[in-house]
């Protein structure tokens, strides 16, 4: 089965018909975080606003967001893991495929207050994953490479 995605969010909806077995032939969403000092450290934002690749202001940044389990999501909290991977498919292809971003918003669980991290994005590649990071043995992956990490939120 196949659908198109309407105001795809962080991609919940996507995330489940991918798992059902759908494709999805195309997605529709305008993501821009604007930054509050309450949300983000604003101190510790410099080398987040120097690598701002399009010489934006700190509140025209643009995001990734992405919804992740809890043992990916305390690991990349901590800094222990530096690489989040998607498979390659048609819906991953659109948001990630010769895209660059600012910052990726991870998120633990779809409600508003669920648990955030907001990380520097430093690049997104094409390879295998660490096994130890939750990639499959022989599968090749985009892999999002992850920089400085910022105040986390709802934590």
């Amino acid at each position: 089965m196949t659908h198109g995605s309407l105001f795809s969010g962080i991609g919940g909806f996507d995330l489940a018909a991918e798992w059902m077995g759908w494709e999805n032939v195309f997605h529709c969403e305008w993501n821009e975080l604007k930054l509050l000092s309450n949300v983000v450290d604003i101190e510790n934002m410099s080398d987040l606003y120097n690598s701002n690749q399009e010489g934006n202001s700190m509140t025209e940044l643009t995001v990734l967001d992405l919804t992740i389990k809890k043992k990916w999501f305390d690991m990349i909290a901590s800094g222990e893991k530096k690489e989040e991977y998607r498979g390659i498919k048609p819906y991953w292809r659109t948001r990630l495929h010769g895209k660059s971003y600012d910052v990726v918003r991870f998120r633990n669980g779809y409600k508003k207050d669920s648990p955030a991290v907001i990380v520097n994005f430093l690049d997104i590649v094409v390879g295998n994953g660490k096994l130890e990071w939750g990639a499959v043995y022989g599968e090749i992956y985009y892999i999002i490479k992850l920089g400085s990490i910022y105040q986390p939120i709802n934590q």
